[in-house]
């Protein structure tokens, strides 16, 4: 069984979901830092190399040094899944064209339902 190693790098997020476990929000700050994430992300490359890493928060693309941390981990030769609203500006056209050059990287994006199905406006900006 591969082992997965989550990571709620921000509580900001782009969107005020009413449904958010996390209670995240624009006006949420707390940001993990960054080397601290690295020292972790070098550890699991080290002693658990076949394991899954997540990025989650809030929205990760927003931590002021995603790209950053996401190209170290990569580098490190981790597999990594992004957990992704997918509505911020870190998903350019440039991005998305080179986003799937990466074997070990993956996108999971929440997808919202129509107002019918879960209510007026759950999955709000």
């Amino acid at each position: 069984m591969m082992e997965q190693f989550y990571f709620v790098i921000t509580e900001r997020c782009n969107l005020t979901c009413s449904h958010c476990i996390r209670d995240s929000s624009p006006y949420r700050d707390e940001t993990a830092e960054t080397g601290m994430i690295k020292n972790a992300l070098t550890q699991i490359a080290r002693s658990h190399p076949e394991s899954l890493v997540l990025l989650s928060g809030g929205e990760p693309t927003l931590h002021r040094r995603f790209r950053e941390l996401l190209d170290f981990g990569l580098q490190l030769g981790l597999s990594i899944t992004i957990n992704t609203n997918g509505v911020t500006s870190f998903f350019n056209e440039r991005t998305l064209k080179e986003l799937p050059r990466h074997a070990r990287l993956s996108v999971q994006v929440s997808l919202d339902g129509d107002e019918a199905m879960r209510g007026l406006l759950v999955f709000s900006a």
